[in-house]
Parts: C-alpha cells; structure tokens; sequence
C-alpha cells in the first residue's frame, strides 16, 4: 500500500542520514573528552571541527570555554569575537565572554556582558549571581543586592546564592540582614554545616554566647570532628569556666590536627587555669618546637613558669615573647600582676 512505502521510505532515509560525517564524530569526541575535563584534548578537537566547519557557533563557545577551563582568558575572547556578529543573539555567547572578561580582570566588561546576557535570558538566576558578583567587586553594593535578590527569585532553593547575599551583608555589617540569610539557608538545608557554623560565629561576634553555642552544637551533629568548631564552642565554655568540657573540645580539635600551634595554644591556656602549670608549660613547649617565633606561646610558658616558681626561666620566655610580638608583650608583662610578685 502507499502508507507501507511511505512508511518504508521513511525508514530508509533516517538510516542513511543517522551516519553521522566525520566532523560530527569528531565533535561528539570532543564534547566526551570536554565532560571528562581533558580541557587540552577537548580544545584540540574542538580546533579541528571549526577548521572543517567554521560557521558553526557551538564549537567556538566550547572552544572557549576550554580555553578558559585552561586559564588562556584571551585565547576564549579571541575565539568568541571570531563569532560575535552571529553569535550575539545567544545568551550563552555573552556568558561566556563576561566569564572570560572576569579571568581577564576587567570587572567592567564583564558586567556589560552579563547584563547583554540577562537581557536575552531574564530569568537566569545564575547569570543574577555573576552579575551581583561584579558588582560586589566595584563596590556597587546595592546594585550588588538587587542582583543576588533577583538571582534568589530565579532560584529561590539555590543556597549558593543566598551564600553571596549573606557574605555581602556580613560585608556591610548589617546584621540582622545577614542572619536572616543564613536562617532562610538553613530553612532550605537544615544540614547546611557551613551555614550553621557561620551562624554560631555570628553569634559570638555579638556576644550571644547561648546562641552561638547552641548553633556550633548543632554544626557538630553534621562535622563531629571539625576543628575550627570545636575550638569556637570550647572557648565559649572557657570563657563560661566549664573547663572540662572546654578542654574535651580542643582534645578532639587537635585529634584532627595534632601539629597545630593555636589548638595546642587553646589546652595549654585550660591547663593553665585549672592549675596544671607542669603540663601546661609542656604544651606551650610543645608549640615553640614547631614554631620558635611564637610570641605569644613565649608569653603563656612565662605565665606557666611563673606559677611554679621559675622566675629565672619566665623572664627569658617574656624576653623572648617582645622579641617576637613586639612592646604590647612588654606592656602585657607589665600589666599583669602575675609577673609583680
């Protein structure tokens, strides 16, 4: 019947045009090794197609986007102008000639870019986000806002976004701002570590302890072992004389980093006021092993020292603290009384 040859030659052409020519296997290849991120490769490939076909656009944006990916920003503006007159109605093409206008350090175009690209795609929260980026670079702070906000409303579950909008009002220091960020992150990702460690440190600089220490509690239930946490919420229970739990913290914080000078700092200072001088001069001289121009490791063995009686010894170690950290150690010398007994 007419529909059984229609039908059959339908069948017939798809199977001779399906074979695909040699510069679309060659682009195929190329899009595999750019996926896999062998940028070098990919980059070569990518050449090869535009030398067979040079009117076709998308094998100039991925070239440039390799270029990018390879740190040659002016390679991709040299391959994107190449297509500007014809590629200009893409919003990716502007993206990718703002992303490279950034790797160049020239925050201005890359603005310009952006906006070129929002202008074709309004409702792209990520371009929102770059744009606000530039901005914040400029020092153009409420444009900067407006530009996350948009971003957010394009995007309102994207936490990276809220991220930015947050680190700009911290930025600014407006607070209350800021804390609603992280709050309508958490909101999103209640398991957002990094929101609530954030959270907490907010809350210490405000002297908010109780809630600092409540939100670096509950960053611990998702980063059990995470020590800038656990040294925050032990020098809040320090500062609230609970040493033992105090000194638990930094034991764990220093599990994770064994060598590290300011976690050994924190124990000795709990050591030091729970009346362990011997073990307390151990620790601070366990710091000056790894690093002998700490000055304030100097200045806590002198206390430490001084509490047992070795006058001699701690006035080497003050000596040795104002070489290091300058007169404030002197002045801190002479305003204890620990050191006019």
């Amino acid at each position: 019947t007419m529909v059984e040859r229609d039908s059959s030659a339908i069948v017939l052409k798809n199977s001779v045009t399906s074979e695909p020519s040699a510069n679309q296997l060659t682009l195929f290849q190329a899009d595999a090794r750019f996926y896999d991120q062998n940028y070098e490769e990919a980059s070569r490939l990518y050449r090869d197609v535009i030398q067979r076909n040079p009117k076709s656009i998308k094998p100039y944006l991925n070239l440039a986007e390799c270029d990018l990916n390879l740190g040659k920003p002016k390679d991709a503006l040299q391959a994107l102008k190449s297509i500007e007159p014809k590629a200009a109605g893409f919003p990716q093409f502007w993206k990718i000639m703002g992303d490279s206008h950034v790797a160049s350090l020239n925050n201005s175009k890359a603005v310009r870019d952006y906006r070129k690209a929002l202008a074709l795609d309004p409702e792209n929260g990520r371009l929102w986000e770059k744009l606000g980026l530039m901005f914040k670079r400029l020092n153009q702070f409420r444009k900067a806002e407006t530009a996350f906000l948009n971003g957010i409303r394009f995007r309102p579950y994207a936490i990276d976004i809220q991220l930015q909008l947050y680190l700009l009002y911290k930025q600014l220091r407006f607070r209350e701002k800021a804390r609603n960020c992280l709050i309508q992150i958490l909101e999103t990702d209640p398991a957002d570590f990094e929101a609530w460690a954030e959270l907490g440190r907010m809350y210490q600089a405000n002297h908010q302890p109780e809630s600092a220490q409540k939100a670096f509690r509950r960053a611990l239930q998702i980063r059990p072992s995470e020590p800038s946490v656990l040294t925050a919420l032990g020098r809040i229970l320090l500062r609230q004389k609970s040493y033992a739990a105090a000194q638990q913290l930094f034991l764990q914080a220093l599990e994770s980093d064994p060598d590290n000078p300011a976690l050994k700092g924190n124990l000795g200072v709990v050591l030091l006021r729970t009346k362990q001088f011997s073990a307390a001069e151990n620790i601070f001289q366990q710091i000056l092993t790894i690093d002998p121009r700490n000055a304030l490791a100097w200045y806590n063995l002198a206390m430490a020292l001084t509490l047992q009686g070795k006058k001699h010894e701690a006035k080497k170690s003050i000596q040795k603290a104002v070489l290091f950290g300058g007169e404030k150690f002197r002045k801190l010398a002479r305003r204890n009384p620990l050191f006019q007994r």
